[in-house]
């Protein structure tokens, strides 16, 4: 398991909550403004942080930018019904494909193809459980029916595969590179954790 130094975990959770603040409500990227992060960061918050604390942190911050974008926007209206509990979930399982991922990281670029499969996994559950939440519960929609759930499931889900496919590229890119240069600078002393 690649392992992380408490003090490069505390820098990494303020850079996730502070890249969540920034994109959060960005559900169109443009040349302006990037996809919302938040998907990639519960998995990935959740394969590179310890402590469970993180996804409590990470839930707040979600909170919070949202309350703030509703009192700017007038958003709050469309986006606040029961369904908006289901985010819980849906982050959660996001978090937990992270943990799995983590159990399973090795520092080897051996791990890419466990990264996409956790990355694709955890993007659909999330989707059922965001999107399913949303049909069933809040209220949008007269007609339940699970021929038309899944319509709207083809349709959103590629939107949701793709922001989230940008930031796991990305992050896919630094932990490799993290790889070669901790390879690069071990050489012959064997496996070294990415600590102070």
């Amino acid at each position: 398991m690649l392992s992380l130094s408490k003090s490069h975990q505390f820098m990494l959770g303020i850079i996730f909550l502070t890249l969540m603040a920034a994109t959060r409500g960005q559900h169109v990227a443009t040349l302006s403004a990037l996809p919302d992060a938040s998907w990639a960061i519960f998995l990935i918050a959740g394969a590179l942080l310890a402590s469970p604390w993180w996804l409590a942190a990470l839930l707040g911050g979600a909170l919070l930018t949202d309350m703030i974008v509703w009192n700017t926007t007038m958003s709050a209206d469309f986006c606040i019904t029961a369904a908006y509990g289901f985010l819980l979930p849906a982050y959660g399982s996001l978090w937990l494909g992270g943990r799995w991922l983590r159990q399973r990281l090795s520092g080897n670029l051996s791990d890419l193809p466990r990264f996409i499969a956790a990355v694709f996994v955890s993007t659909f559950v999330c989707e059922l459980l965001s999107s399913g939440g949303f049909y069933l519960f809040s209220g949008r929609f007269s007609d339940l029916s699970l021929a038309t759930f899944a319509t709207r499931l083809v349709k959103y889900f590629p939107g949701s595969l793709s922001a989230m496919a940008f930031y796991a590229v990305l992050a896919a890119v630094i932990y490799t590179a993290i790889i070669i240069l901790r390879a690069a600078t071990t050489s012959g002393q064997g496996k070294q954790p990415l600590s102070h």
